[in-house]
């Protein structure tokens, strides 16, 4: 029996000896950044994006007496903080479950290509205490559902406001043969961070072949800062089978403040034509927004002297919300016993949002015998947005990212950006919204233009168009001309099939009815006329009664039309995304027109220095060259001058 017991313990003693040939590891070919060199296997504590935040990690374990170093697997642009290596699996198994003890999603790099140390030991402080575990034969894997991740807000604005909360949702699935268990949601930001807060969350269970809805909150204070925040998201696993980074960017907008007034009111009666004691008359309040900001959790209260009854309306109101501009009636019927002795009457309004500060109170003194208007105030009650909002930068595209910001401002400069993107009647422009999203931040950012001096006008009706025009022409009627005007405009254009006269196509027309187009001819006009020092137009369409790419517009004959060439008038330069009977494509994997990717391209690199020349000539050759390669069909952008600009413009630069 004693023999028998010996057996049964060295058997158990090479169970637990063996039991780490199974630790599961990761292959990566890495290269060496910083620290001690590892050997073959190492436990990683951390993987960052950043470099300064690995080396954060490193300096933390090496005070818990680890000897860590840094790798970084430059396929994937991740850097590993590896806390201990050996060469013997066993061991190193062992060093991982020792770790988690601090790092609980710690797991196994064996560094491919890398000249990691030979022979026996342990690395960076592995000969402390060591403990075994068993790893799970059925092991997962996680990914993050492809195009499921995506930008929360119900407020619909889809820019992260200041004092806000929001969330990233995405699709996570586990593929693998194991459960997914004690995984963790990692978020990191870079960019316009001041002020947003986000919070890594733990899972639940993920078992094989279930896929779950993953939200990730994200806060933001009244120090929000104007700009864009690009956030990382990846899901961690303890056995190193969680996913790749997945990112997502979004415009940041600063704290806007609201201001609450009442701007106007109103006295009526049914009764008679004064306010008389004993007699019901109605008080109409404006209640407005005066400000840029969104109000909101709106109070509104009366108060009233003694012996002043209010009969009807609610002496305390109030609204979730009110934004820039918008209005509210409110109508009290009050009435006046004989009791009252005075011969004023002062009503007192207070104000009331969020914030507590951005809001006016009012007292309306009534008078007896005052006389009543012979209406109520007409007022219409909606939203009148005076400032437009910022979208979310499409994902990918590298002009979207890291846009130039320079100082000093034009304050004498003004943008007009129109994009048609969503028609009623035919089919979409693809990108064209991203298109001119994205060109206002680089007039802004880039150009220098003020943001009060860029007007952007989506899915523009032809009144709307009208409207753009009427603007601009205000502006310059009031500087007198001593202005500078940028027009962008990205939509579909048509050409008149018997004149041949080309037309931008407002969304709310199909093009059969030329009449509710409107004209390039008389838009050149409208422009010119303006008598500014200089109107650069880059006009992101074409006029052949093609689509932005394959296809005819529905209301075009089956041959596309070569449309005239309209001369610019007045100090005018015109940048043309495409020429004669060519289509202007969409760059799809750059998720902007052709046009408009090679533009914003040329802005950024010069920072938005470079002359118009030079961007003529760049846009002209880079345009033609990846036409023929990706649409293997013609564009060929042009710039135009008028008489007066004809010796000049290309030595003129838009900053």
């Amino acid at each position: 029996m004693s023999r028998l017991k010996i057996k049964l313990v060295c058997l158990l003693s090479l169970i637990s000896i063996c039991c780490y040939s199974q630790v599961q590891v990761r292959n990566e070919k890495v290269e060496h950044v910083e620290g001690p060199q590892m050997y073959k296997y190492g436990v990683v504590a951390g993987s960052f994006g950043l470099k300064s935040t690995a080396a954060s990690l490193k300096a933390r374990l090496e005070n818990k007496g680890y000897e860590a170093t840094i790798v970084k697997n430059v396929s994937r642009n991740m850097y590993r903080v590896v806390a201990t290596s050996s060469n013997d699996l066993n061991t190193v198994g062992q060093l991982r479950d020792n770790l988690r003890k601090d790092f609980p999603d710690a797991w196994v790099l064996m560094a491919e290509g890398y000249n990691y140390k030979s022979g026996g030991g342990v690395s960076g402080g592995g000969d402390k205490q060591l403990a075994q575990t068993d790893v799970p034969r059925a092991l997962p894997n996680l990914e993050i559902v492809a195009n499921s991740m995506a930008f929360i807000d119900e407020s619909g604005i889809n820019a992260i406001q200041a004092n806000n909360t929001y969330k990233i949702r995405f699709q996570l699935r586990n593929t693998g043969k194991g459960a997914a268990n004690q995984c963790k949601v990692r978020i990191s930001a870079n960019g316009s961070t001041k002020g947003i807060k986000t919070s890594d969350v733990s899972l639940k269970t993920v078992n094989a072949g279930d896929k779950m809805t993953v939200d990730v909150p994200i806060s933001s204070g009244i120090n929000t800062v104007d700009g864009q925040v690009e956030f990382a998201i990846q899901v961690d696993e303890p056995n190193g089978f969680g996913t790749d980074p997945q990112y997502i960017k979004v415009n940041t907008k600063a704290f806007v403040e609201p201001y609450l007034k009442i701007t106007d009111y109103s006295l009526t009666s049914e009764g008679g034509q004064s306010l008389k004691k004993k007699q019901p008359f109605d008080l109409q309040l404006m209640l407005q927004n005066t400000k840029y900001g969104q109000a909101d959790d709106v109070q509104i209260s009366v108060d009233v002297p003694q012996n002043v009854m209010i009969i009807e309306g609610n002496r305390s109101k109030t609204f979730a919300q009110l934004k820039a501009g918008e209005t509210k009636s409110l109508v009290y019927s009050l009435i006046v016993n004989n009791n009252y002795t005075e011969t004023t009457i002062p009503v007192v309004v207070h104000l009331k949002e969020k914030y507590g500060k951005y809001a006016e109170d009012r007292t309306i003194n009534l008078t007896l015998d005052q006389t009543f208007a012979s209406t109520k105030i007409a007022v219409n009650e909606v939203k009148q947005q005076q400032h437009q909002e910022i979208s979310i930068a499409s994902i990918g595209s590298d002009v979207d990212k890291d846009i130039p910001s320079v100082s000093g401002q034009q304050d004498h400069t003004f943008a007009v950006i129109i994009t048609n993107e969503h028609y009623t009647m035919v089919e979409p422009v693809p990108f064209a919204k991203n298109d001119g999203d994205i060109f206002s931040i680089y007039c802004n950012q880039t150009l220098g233009i003020p943001q009060h001096n860029i007007r952007v006008y989506q899915d523009a009706t032809y009144g709307k168009l009208l409207t753009a025009i009427k603007d601009i022409k205000n502006i310059a009627n009031a500087y007198k001309g001593d202005i500078n005007v940028v027009f962008y405009y990205a939509g579909h254009g048509v050409p008149d099939e018997q004149s041949r006269d080309a037309y931008l196509l407002p969304i709310d027309s199909d093009g059969k009815m030329i009449e509710t187009c409107y004209s390039l001819n008389k838009l050149y006009k409208e422009l010119g006329s303006l008598n500014a020092n200089s109107v650069v137009v880059f006009m992101d369409a074409c006029f052949s009664g093609t689509r932005r790419g394959e296809g005819m517009l529905a209301s075009a004959r089956g041959v596309a039309i070569k449309a005239k060439d309209h001369a610019p008038q007045g100090n005018m330069v015109v940048f043309s995304a495409a020429s004669g009977d060519e289509t202007a494509y969409p760059f799809k994997e750059q998720s902007h027109g052709l046009f408009t990717y090679f533009l914003l391209k040329k802005l950024k690199e010069s920072k938005g220095t470079c002359s118009l020349g030079e961007l003529g000539t760049y846009i002209q050759e880079k345009v033609k060259q990846s036409s023929i390669v990706f649409n293997r069909k013609s564009q060929t952008p042009t710039v135009t001058s008028s008489t007066s600009m004809a010796e000049i413009w290309r030595d003129m630069k838009l900053r």
